[in-house]
């Protein structure tokens, strides 16, 4: 089984609330979503972004890990 662990590495300013299941677990050969929850500031418009990260382990020993991947999230609100 894998442990894949997701972070959140930037938002486009504090006042943006982001969030993502930290932990997914996956057997061999399975494929799972994840959530994710985004909401920007009550006067938001234009185009911005939100960088993830999504981090590979071995469940029973998460000190083996696997190669990071990291990834952009372009979030676009017109009036």
């Amino acid at each position: 089984m894998t442990l894949v662990k997701s972070e959140i590495i930037d938002i486009p300013s504090p006042d943006w609330w982001v969030y993502i299941q930290p932990e997914t677990v996956l057997d061999v050969g399975e494929e799972k979503e994840a959530s994710l929850f985004v909401m920007p500031p009550e006067k938001f418009t234009g185009n911005d972004s939100i960088n993830l990260s999504f981090t590979p382990c071995y469940y029973y020993d998460p000190e083996l890990q696997g190669t990071t991947q990291t990834f952009v999230i372009s979030v676009r609100s017109r009036p």
